[in-house]
């Protein structure tokens, strides 16, 4: 609860600090018409293997699609591979200051589909990155989200996207990517939310606001 405690403050800070220009309208590039985020945890080996399957629309052939990543202490993304059917795409990544940008060449112009599958090595923190594709929606629920959660675990406290039950196999569908994931497993079902658990809560929406304030910057540094 500390960590969370001065993460929360953290947040608290850059949050009251609003970006100086407001996004790109929506419509001006790519769009994001499917998503589907498959994460599968190993919590003995304190690693998650992440699987995103993406749709994007209204591109023109070589031009950059771009993925924002969050950072956060004591988490690492490993093994990266980006791929269109059979065929792997390269990547390059420009490291920012909260955020780093990942990008690859489209290979063809309007709609493509292609696979990014990674590793999150967690040394002490929680949260799971996840890479958010730079590209609006329509406002409908076209993103999938499926959390497997390991035989013999329970989801604890306060998750984030918030599950409905607590073990096997929890899917939610959204209106956007989230920016990372964050849930604690155990091997007793959760107790439920005391006053700790909702300061997580709150620390955890904090978190959010302050992981989309960091990305939204990084896409205004760039683009300008």
């Amino acid at each position: 609860m500390r960590y969370r405690l001065l993460f929360g403050i953290a947040c608290l800070a850059l949050v009251a600090a609003p970006p100086a220009a407001t996004a790109t309208a929506q419509g001006a590039g790519p769009v994001l018409r499917r998503a589907q985020l498959e994460v599968t945890p190993a919590p003995q080996a304190r690693s998650v293997t992440v699987t995103e399957s993406i749709t994007v629309d209204d591109i023109a052939p070589g031009s950059p699609i771009r993925h924002l990543v969050a950072k956060f202490p004591g988490v690492e993304i490993t093994g990266l591979r980006v791929s269109a059917g059979p065929a792997v795409l390269p990547t390059a990544t420009t490291t920012g200051a909260g955020a780093d940008t990942i990008s690859f060449p489209a290979p063809h112009a309007g709609p493509l589909s292609y696979d990014i599958a990674y590793t999150v090595s967690q040394h002490g923190g929680e949260q799971v990155p996840i890479l958010v594709p730079d590209a609006p929606t329509d406002g409908s629920r076209v993103v999938r989200l499926r959390y497997q959660v390991p035989d013999g675990y329970h989801v604890q406290g306060e998750p984030f996207p918030v599950v409905i039950g607590s073990s096997g196999m929890q899917q939610r569908d959204l209106a956007g990517v989230p920016s990372f994931l964050a849930y604690r497993l155990g091997d007793q079902p959760s107790s439920g939310r005391g006053f700790a658990g909702w300061a997580g809560v709150l620390i955890i929406l904090l978190g959010v606001a302050f992981s989309a304030i960091v990305m939204l910057r990084e896409t205004l540094a760039r683009k300008g």
